[in-house]
Formats: structure tokens, C-alpha cells, sequence
């Protein structure tokens, strides 16, 4: 990468960035996706707030690298409902529970070769959930000309730190199945990743 490469707090200006990421990745914002839940949570991660924390990795004035981490799930999921919509809000939940239903009898999918771990997928259902000290890692994302230079690694190495002096204790997350190479690439960084069925589920001591 350039030598003129930073790492910096995302600020308002970067709202369209993170708007595009978050629409080309399809990245759900609590199981919604559309335009509006889209633009909803790139504002909200592009503010100065105390429940998120969100950095870019910035490259000859361009932003290649973005992550962001949820500190007070509670707080932050409250006020995305607000701003989504109460009523857009739970008509899609209405929605998504009768799609449920209707898969209520199939088996739950478990990882080949890796049973269900009780403790992590006990995390995971509590993922939303406020607990001191606890953080999750919602968004990971690099520009495919930015990749296999390290910037990822970076960014979690500069989040961190930040984490740290906020004093967080854990990082938490999930990974997709098929996503093999976020599962190496989290292992290498000391990540403790089990199987809890339909993904994979990470925690990482600070």
C-alpha cells in the first residue's frame, strides 16, 4: 500500500462508502435488507456514537478498509429500529417468522465433522444482548485492489487496541460456513472459532 495510508475514525463524510459496501456485500442490517435499512445503518456507523465503534483504512485519500464493532448491542439495535421504523420493523419479523414456521420441521444443519458447541451457540443467541466488557465484530471489509497487503489485519490490530482502552474484554462474531478463508484468517489471529450449526462462532480474549 501507499506510504501515505491511515487509519482513522469513520466521520459523516464516509456515509456513502459505507452505504456501498454494505449494499454490494448484501450485509443484513438485523435480518433486513433493503435501501432503507441499508442507508439507516451506514449513518449510524459513520456517527460519533458511544454503542459502535467504526475505523477506516484510508489509502492516497481513498477508503479501502472499513470495520466496525458494536459495543452496546441494546442501545445500538434500539435505535436502528427507531430510525428503520417501528412498523417497517416488525412487519418484516412477522415476515421472517411465518418463512420460519414453514422450515420448523426441517433438521437443524449442523458443520460435518464439528457438533454443535453448547457454550458458543449460547454466545451467539446472545449476541444482541448488552453484557459489560463484551464487543461484536459486525462488519469486515476490504476492496478487492486492497487485498493480501494486510490491511485487514491491521484494522483489527489498530481496533483492538482501541477496544483495550475502553477496556473490552472480548471480540465476538460469526462466520459463514463456506467463508474458509475468514476462518484462517481469524484462527491465525488468535481467534477461538467452534461450530454452532449453520455457521461458525468466534471469541477472541483482549
Amino acid at each position: 500500500m501507499s506510504n501515505s495510508s491511515s487509519i482513522r475514525v469513520t466521520t459523516l463524510q464516509d456515509i456513502p462508502v459505507i452505504y456501498d459496501y454494505l449494499r454490494t456485500q448484501n450485509k443484513e442490517a438485523y435480518m433486513i435488507r433493503n435501501e432503507r435499512a441499508w442507508q439507516t445503518m451506514a449513518k449510524m456507523l459513520c456517527e460519533e456514537r458511544e454503542d459502535q465503534l467504526s475505523i477506516v483504512y484510508q489509502a492516497d485519500g481513498k477508503v479501502v478498509g472499513f470495520y466496525s464493532a458494536i459495543i452496546d448491542p441494546s442501545k445500538f439495535w434500539k435505535t436502528f429500529i427507531k430510525r428503520y421504523g417501528f412498523f417497517r420493523f416488525f412487519w418484516e419479523k412477522i415476515r421472517q417468522t411465518a418463512e420460519l414456521q414453514e422450515k420448523k420441521n426441517e433438521p437443524k444443519p449442523v458443520i460435518e465433522g464439528h457438533p454443535i458447541d453448547s457454550e458458543f451457540l449460547n454466545k451467539a443467541q446472545k449476541r444482541y444482548d448488552t453484557v459489560p466488557g463484551k464487543v461484536y465484530q459486525y462488519y469486515i471489509y476490504v476492496t478487492p485492489e486492497a487485498r493480501n497487503v494486510g490491511v485487514a489485519r491491521k484494522l483489527i490490530g489498530d481496533i483492538e487496541g482501541r477496544l483495550k482502552d475502553l477496556r473490552c474484554k472480548t471480540l465476538e462474531s460469526e462466520i459463514l460456513t463456506d467463508n474458509e478463508s475468514s476462518i484462517k484468517f481469524h484462527a491465525s489471529l488468535g481467534f477461538d472459532i467452534r461450530s454452532i450449526g449453520d455457521m461458525w462462532y468466534m471469541v477472541k480474549h483482549l
